[in-house]
């Protein structure tokens, strides 16, 4: 058994609906943004998505966004507040590259997040227009 076994550590960053953005610590300089698609079931918020793939075992940080109101990025503030989670995940991470991973709703977001703030790569699978 390796003693030095990695434990997620899990934050809040911001939970006031319609937005979840969640901060999983990693060791790594890297910060991804998993940013959740629609999800398959409406009466719930989409789950978060990529986890072992955005983590890597731990390796990297780690910011879940979920948008339960579906907007699209387009809801009153909802911008703004995920561009403050991830300038806040940057310096609790103290990354050195951040990575923007999202598929359909957050494909679209990952392309648009890279025009308000610091995003080094986009991964957006179908992203919609």
């Amino acid at each position: 058994m390796n003693d030095q076994q990695f434990i997620p550590e899990l934050r809040v960053l911001d939970g006031a609906a319609p937005l979840s953005l969640t901060y999983l610590k990693g060791r790594g300089q890297t910060l991804v943004i998993s940013l959740a698609g629609v999800g398959t079931n409406p009466s719930e918020p989409p789950p978060q998505e990529f986890f072992e793939l955005a983590s890597q075992g731990g390796e990297q940080h780690v910011l879940f966004v979920s948008d339960a109101s579906r907007s699209w990025l387009n809801g009153p503030g909802l911008a703004a507040r995920i561009v403050a989670a991830i300038e806040e995940a940057a310096k609790l991470s103290d990354a050195k590259r951040i990575v923007a991973l999202g598929n359909s709703m957050g494909g679209t977001m990952a392309l648009m997040l890279a025009h308000l703030t610091r995003i080094d790569v986009e991964f957006a699978i179908t992203p919609q227009n």
